[in-house]
């Protein structure tokens, strides 16, 4: 985990779509087709509010984030895991 950069995250439906600036205008870099992904909190004692989106299968690392907040960490992992079991979700997040 030490080589960690700076990402703005959307979460649109079922996709989490990533983007290297905050910019409206910016265009995304990547994106996770999040159905199948595996959700959790990662403890670490050097980091706080980590949490990672991980595929089962063993060809694919994890993602691994970090909130600003416990609390933004609650909504983002609660909001992942809906959509990583394929449940549409009624708004979008931002992080």
């Amino acid at each position: 985990m030490s080589n960690w950069k700076l990402r703005w995250f959307v979460l649109k439906d079922l996709c989490l779509y990533y983007f290297s600036s905050d910019k409206p205008d910016a265009k995304a870099i990547g994106m996770i087709m999040m159905p199948s992904y595996h959700v959790s909190v990662v403890k670490n004692n050097k980091k706080k509010y980590i949490f990672q989106v991980a595929h089962p299968s063993t060809i694919a690392k994890p993602y691994l984030f970090q909130a600003d907040t416990h609390e933004y960490m609650d909504v983002w992992v609660e909001a992942l895991t809906h959509a990583a079991m394929a449940q549409k979700g009624t708004r979008n997040f931002w992080l």
